[in-house]
């Protein structure tokens, strides 16, 4: 009679440990959605439309042509068929940078001091 009751319990263990591993695993996840968004990401993100105001006369009249080119230069990093790399981008924008730190120490008294600060943060 124990071997029974023994068999009737390892039955029902074994079995309810098959169901409860079985419905704790999730469904696997779809690997193409990811991938989708992405694409859909950098499509944004090389939008033509995002250069418009930068890139605009009265813009670049008033402020230059560096945002400009360097939004441009960045645009075409992104994407599968990227055209430029990474590092031409930086160096427009650590020209951009240099001369925005001239204009802010053209009168400044004494300059290496203003310049200074520059180089400390940069």
């Amino acid at each position: 009679m124990t071997w029974l009751y023994t068999l009737i319990g390892g039955l029902v263990a074994g079995i309810g440990g098959t169901v409860l591993i079985i419905k704790s695993r999730a469904p696997a996840p779809d690997p193409v959605q990811p991938i989708i968004e992405q694409i859909e990401v950098q499509k944004n993100l090389t939008e033509p439309d995002l250069l418009e105001v930068p890139c605009s006369d009265a813009y670049i009249e008033k402020h230059g042509e560096g945002l400009c080119r360097e939004m441009f230069c960045r645009m075409t990093t992104r994407g599968i068929d990227s055209k430029t790399s990474g590092q031409e981008c930086e160096e427009i924008g650590n020209l951009l940078n240099s001369l925005q730190m001239l204009d802010a120490c053209y009168d400044k008294d004494p300059l290496e001091d203003c310049y200074d600060v520059f180089r400390f943060r940069k």
